[in-house]
């Protein structure tokens, strides 16, 4: 279970602090995201290049993915504001999207998956 914990867990949003505990509601997501189902609704509403940057950083991992935040950084948050800004209203994208910029953001943990008390 530890190792196909963690293999969800290689990706910016399985860092994100929401789904700890939560190893089901971020597989399913995943998986999703990985299929083009979250974005699908909204291909008419967004640039071609947000498309292409999003259905590559989704099937990533997290080597990759830190790969193309250091090479493209702008490209890679802007394509993520634009999701954000024209589909606001679709919960399954905006969950995918915040969790995200909340793993590139706080990621970086000392000791994975621990809270650390006050």
């Amino acid at each position: 279970m530890a190792s196909r914990s963690s293999s969800i867990r290689n990706n910016y949003t399985g860092l994100s602090l929401a789904f700890y505990q939560r190893d089901k509601l971020l597989k399913d997501l995943l998986a999703r995201a990985q299929e083009g189902k979250i974005l699908a609704p909204h291909l008419s509403l967004l640039k071609q290049d947000t498309i292409d940057m999003f259905n590559k950083f989704s099937t990533s991992n997290l080597e990759a993915q830190r790969q193309m935040v250091l090479v493209d950084e702008a490209g890679v948050i802007s394509g993520l504001y634009e999701i954000v800004t024209k589909c606001p209203h679709d919960r399954e994208t905006m969950l995918y999207i915040m969790t995200t910029l909340d793993g590139i953001l706080f990621g970086k943990r000392i000791l994975p998956y621990a809270y650390v008390k006050l």
